[in-house]
This record gives C-alpha cells, structure tokens and sequence, in this order.
C-alpha cells in the first residue's frame, strides 16, 4: 500500500496491508504509525467502486476504485483527529 497526505509531504510506500474480498465487501486491514490496527469495509457499488468506513475512526472514510481484471486499488480517505481537523489523502494498494 502507498499512502499520501494532502496536506503535507508526508508519505510512505510499500506499507504492508491486509485486503479481503467477500462476495460484494471489501476489507482492509493495516497497523498504522501508532501501532494500532486500522480496518476500513465497504460493499462494491458497482463495478469495483468501493465506499468504505473505518472501525476505529469515527469519522473515517474512503473510496477504492478498481478496473475488472486489475490487481491495484486507488482512492481517498479523510478521518478527523482528536482536535476536529480533518486529515485527507490518498491510497494505492498492489494485490499481490
């Protein structure tokens, strides 16, 4: 998984992550900079487009996209800190 901030220059790149299809959801799992385990789900839209919310952020949310017959999932997220500031960007995730 590749991960970029909005706001900042803050990225990573190979980011290890867990991805699981289960007929028409999609689960993603990963530990973050915290050390603690985020976990996103969401149910296919149509066509690969994936709407997700995060367990562990109550305000977290996403969107992954993905073409029939690829092996990469793109889109945006935005959770909201302990402080009410909104925190936005994008990911990338390489099924291998």
């Amino acid at each position: 998984m590749e991960t970029a901030f909005y706001t900042s220059d803050q990225a990573s790149t190979d980011f290890d992550c867990i991805v699981k299809f289960s007929s028409s959801e999609l689960i993603i799992e990963y530990i973050n900079y915290d050390e603690n385990r985020v976990t996103y789900s969401g149910i296919d839209q149509g066509n690969g487009h994936y709407i997700l919310n995060s367990y562990e952020f109550e305000s977290g949310k996403a969107t992954l996209h993905m073409f029939p017959d690829s092996k990469i999932l793109e889109g945006s997220w935005v959770v909201t800190d302990d402080n009410g500031v909104k925190i936005k960007g994008f990911w990338k995730i390489l099924i291998k």
